[in-house]
């Protein structure tokens, strides 16, 4: 059975790793985690955010959850209000019309 993650209000849900600068969005959408997702973008997640190579939260749930809940999680992250035509200057495409 999968474990939950409970987000407290004190801490930074934006934090990034110092290094790669990825964020728990990110991770969240590459596991495909919808009902996470959900929490960190209700919790103002900066869903803008990149890593140092240049890539978003999309690039996650499109290159590493290729399922039904990656599909859901770019739904999620796209409904936030992120460009779905963003660069990704690390594998050199966008996802316009990554959900069909």
């Amino acid at each position: 059975m999968a474990g939950t993650l409970k987000l407290e209000s004190e801490r930074d849900i934006n934090f990034s790793d110092s290094v790669t600068g990825v964020t728990p969005l990110m991770y969240a959408e590459a596991a495909g985690q919808t009902s996470l997702v959900r929490e960190l973008i209700a919790g103002l997640a900066n869903i803008h955010a990149e890593t140092v190579e240049g890539s978003a939260a999309l690039t996650f749930a499109a290159e590493c959850a290729s399922d039904e809940a990656g599909t859901a999680c770019l739904e999620l992250w796209i409904d936030a209000g992120a460009d779905a035509n963003k660069w990704n200057k690390c594998v050199g495409k966008n996802y316009d019309g990554a959900l069909g």
